[in-house]
């Protein structure tokens, strides 16, 4: 079983099962809501983990990236052609992640998460700036597409499991076993005549795309972006958590984890709100001493 590539994809199944059956269950639009963003949320973090963690550039600046590709597709959908607006919010959302990209080519190790942690902070700025385009702090109302939330419900499900495959053929690729050796030994691997520089060119315009789509079924959720989306709390932090877990690389762990972490975020909200970054810190100081020992 271990010799299989897919052997954790099975693994999937049971939260996969129960997304599919929640609509028949539960009747409420709310709770429906609340299933795909949880799903969807865990979807990013899996994103996270096999294209960051796996090849050991910690993008601490993901949430720009995630901020980003909404911001493009809530600035797309304002063309009425849907077949205009699909293609432009990925040229948008390309040239904003762009600037990230940068000093994954120049950097390395913590001086590249360091620079890449600046982004998500200046995105709020930029938004006051040109608030025709980014709406401000208010945010930008999303044009809806679906005609009733059930397509909406299992076309973001359907998304999730095309992911998946994309990173699986990936994962078992030479892209995949790229990503490895760079995290083990960049200099390695570049003296061994691998193209660094076209792999990490190549993961980042993939990350983009996937983020995207994502995004377009995220906005058409909830109705609208903010800067919000940016704040390194949750996405960041709870990216960081469920990557840790176990088998970090994998996804397929980290998107489980981060379904459950997006539920404890909701009840922390809720419940427990001026401890909720203490309880955050403790979970996640004791997530990596756990690891390490």
């Amino acid at each position: 079983m271990k010799s299989n590539p897919y052997w954790d994809l099975y693994i999937l199944a049971p939260p996969l099962a129960v997304m599919i059956i929640t609509p028949l269950i539960i009747g409420s639009i709310y709770l429906q809501s609340l299933m795909i963003l949880s799903y969807l949320f865990g979807v990013i973090v899996a994103i996270y983990d096999f294209f960051y963690i796996r090849s050991g550039y910690i993008n601490l600046g993901y949430t720009y990236m995630v901020a980003s590709a909404a911001f493009a597709v809530a600035i797309a959908m304002r063309i009425h052609s849907m077949s205009l607006s699909i293609p432009a919010s990925l040229l948008i959302s390309l040239a904003m992640c762009s600037a990230i990209l940068i000093p994954m080519l120049r950097l390395r190790g913590p001086f590249y998460s360091v620079a890449t942690l600046l982004y998500p902070f200046a995105l709020a700025p930029i938004a006051r700036l040109f608030p025709d385009v980014f709406g401000g702090d208010a945010g930008i109302y999303v044009r809806p597409i679906f005609s009733d939330f059930t397509s909406l419900y299992y076309s973001s499900i359907a998304l999730g499991v095309l992911t998946f495959a994309v990173v699986s053929i990936i994962m078992s690729s030479r892209v995949g076993v790229i990503l490895t050796m760079i995290r083990d030994d960049e200099i390695l691997a570049e003296s061994s005549g691998v193209r660094v520089d076209r792999i990490k060119i190549l993961s980042h315009i993939l990350v983009t795309i996937m983020i995207t789509a994502i995004m377009f079924f995220y906005t058409q959720v909830v109705g609208a972006v903010s800067v919000e989306l940016a704040d390194p709390i949750p996405i960041l932090i709870y990216a960081l958590m469920a990557t840790a877990i176990y088998k970090p690389g994998s996804s397929v762990y980290s998107f489980i984890a981060g379904i459950a972490l997006w539920w404890l975020d909701g009840l922390l909200r809720a419940y427990l709100y001026d401890l909720r970054l203490i309880i955050i810190s403790i979970l996640l100081i004791s997530i990596y001493i756990l690891r390490r020992g």
